[in-house]
């Protein structure tokens, strides 16, 4: 299951296969673990388990860090033109206004 997770991703990035043994061992604590029928995990097991899955997120969080940034900055641009369309439409929309009541006055 996440073994083969780690083997797609290591087609697009060769990189990702250093994880392939660590995702293999975690993967049986995926499904094992759930079940009241599952065998009891010794501290040592459940330790080495936790420091191949921190190993796992700390390797994708330096590979994401850059796109995430990217990301959230793209983000950001498009909120910032879609506040500057939003400014132009209200200055539209008073200046229309203004035109209105310019015209009222002078058919006044």
């Amino acid at each position: 299951m996440l073994g083969e997770l780690v083997r797609r991703c290591a087609t697009l990035e060769k990189s990702f296969g250093q994880l392939e043994s660590d995702a293999d061992g975690l993967t049986p604590y995926a499904v094992e673990v759930r079940y009241e029928s599952a065998r009891e995990v010794l501290d040592a097991e459940a330790r080495d388990a936790r420091q191949a899955a921190m190993r796992a997120v700390g390797f994708v969080a330096a590979r994401l860090s850059n796109e995430i940034d990217a990301l959230i900055s793209a983000e950001e641009e498009v909120e910032k033109a879609r506040e500057e369309q939003q400014v132009s439409a209200l200055r539209a929309e008073l200046a229309e206004l203004k035109g209105e009541a310019s015209g009222d006055k002078e058919s006044k």
